[in-house]
């Protein structure tokens, strides 16, 4: 049986011993890749951690407190139920 017809040599290897070659370069492609997608994912996180650490994020913004959020809330649904009760009005 002849797997190649290009390289004449392979012709006096064994057909047990070109499949085992054959295993071993499918698993190095296979390495190659699976070592190529986790060093994609590993730059990924480490440029996530980077971001994460650096000045890009603000660290120290002024958050509102929880009573203005409420104030400025209860502000908008008094303003709401007024403009509601104006078109109801008017109708």
């Amino acid at each position: 049986m002849t797997l190649d017809h290009v390289n004449t040599s392979i012709y006096k290897i064994p057909f047990t011993e070109l499949c085992g070659i054959l295993q071993q370069q499918a698993l190095m492609v296979s390495l190659k890749e699976l070592y190529g997608w986790l060093s994609l994912i590993s730059l990924c996180c480490l440029l996530l951690f980077m971001i994460k650490e650096s000045s890009i994020r603000p660290k120290y913004v002024l958050h509102p407190k929880y009573r203005s959020i409420r104030r400025f809330i209860k502000h908008e649904l008094r303003l709401s139920k007024k403009l509601k009760s104006t078109e109801k009005g008017i109708l």
